[in-house]
């Protein structure tokens, strides 16, 4: 599950508050916006710095805390992204909770500030403080009027947690209805539509997931593609993106197309990654892509390059899908004995996602060939 909600967007791109949904309608701010999206995050700090003199303190933590957020979401297993991350998003907190008096504004930066919690508690399995967090965040959002310039941008957070507490397994779901977290996909998914239509802030954030849910849980590409497709061309360098779409090429059958996509963001070396753990996910794409396109040895060379990049054993310990793919190429050129190789390995791996009988049922099959 981990490797799922991680690309949102994106990493990515989960359970509540947004970057965007953050701040008002002054040019700066709309500029961080895109430099985020953008990837260009030294620009970025520039405009945030740039604006410290003139705006909200709390404004500024929020920023911050988002493009922490960012970072967390490309390697959450980097306990100082998340120390940056919580650090602002408490400041944000501790100084809107004394407040007797909120704004719509304030509401939505606390939202958001609970929202990043949640989604913190969401890549490490944590349902149970995801939810917690995330319904506190609810309360935040749900206080702002319909009249409100921000309505639109909050049923961006509401809608996240309304769809994942209906996509539920059913023993679960009872559980957390008797705790009062109600949720309906549905419903969800109409207001993360909305606010992709009608939000001012949550346009992109609320595309971005609707493209991760639709590939990920409905299993409609065309919509994942459509807008994913329009997204990249405004943002062609954001890695996030690329990934997405990329795999909703692949689960629509048109590896040739993935290919190109990732071609197009890395062909030109001016690709920017946070580090090396999202430049391994980004190679091991572009391997998957190659390998769905049957080009076997130019799939494993991405996967070389993957696994050169990311030195973090907890990333690959808990994602044995990827020496699933290697093997499972060398098998294809034949080359048996790095195949039964990348097979074990799969073993020593976490069972998630079934990999592990995967690749017993393969070792078994080499076994009887000898």
């Amino acid at each position: 599950m981990v490797r799922f909600i991680k690309k949102s967007c994106l990493f990515f791109f989960l359970l509540l508050g947004s970057f965007n949904e953050a701040y008002g309608g002054i040019r700066e701010q709309l500029c961080a916006l895109d430099l985020l999206y953008s990837y260009q995050f030294e620009q970025l700090d520039s405009v945030v710095d740039s604006l410290k003199a003139e705006e909200d303190t709390h404004i500024i933590n929020f920023l911050n805390a988002t493009k922490f957020w960012w970072y967390v979401s490309a390697n959450p297993y980097k306990e100082n992204y998340y120390d940056e991350l919580m650090s602002y998003t408490k400041r944000i907190v501790d100084g809107l909770s004394r407040q007797k008096v909120k704004s719509a504004h304030d509401y939505l930066l606390l939202g958001g500030a609970y929202g990043y919690w949640g989604r913190y508690y969401l890549l490490h399995d944590g349902w149970m403080s995801a939810y917690r967090f995330g319904k506190k965040g609810i309360h935040y959002l749900e206080q702002i009027p319909q009249d409100s310039e921000f309505y639109a941008d909050a049923q961006f957070g509401i809608g996240i947690y309304r769809y994942y507490v209906g996509l539920l397994p059913q023993y679960v779901k009872v559980l957390a209805f008797l705790l009062g977290f109600k949720g309906n996909r549905e419903e969800g998914l109409d207001k993360l539509m909305f606010a992709k239509n009608d939000g001012v802030y949550s346009k992109v954030e609320a595309a971005l997931f609707l493209a991760f849910i639709y590939i990920h849980f409905e299993s409609n590409y065309p919509k994942a593609i459509e807008i994913l497709e329009s997204l990249q061309q405004k943002y062609p360098r954001n890695t996030q993106i690329c990934i997405l779409l990329s795999n909703a090429y692949i689960r629509s059958g048109k590896p040739g197309k993935a290919v190109q996509v990732c071609e197009q963001l890395g062909g030109d070396g001016l690709a920017t990654f946070i580090d090396d753990v999202e430049a391994s996910e980004f190679q091991f794409t572009m391997g998957f892509a190659y390998q769905n396109n049957h080009e076997f040895n130019r799939a494993l060379a991405h996967y070389d390059l993957g696994e050169e990049k990311c030195q973090n054993e907890v990333i690959f310990q808990r994602a044995p899908w990827k020496f699933y793919q290697i093997a499972c190429c060398y098998e294809m050129i034949q080359n048996d004995s790095q195949a039964i190789f990348y097979y074990q390995k799969v073993l020593e791996c976490d069972d998630a996602f079934g990999f592990h009988e995967k690749a017993k049922e393969k070792l078994e099959q080499y076994q009887l060939a000898l």
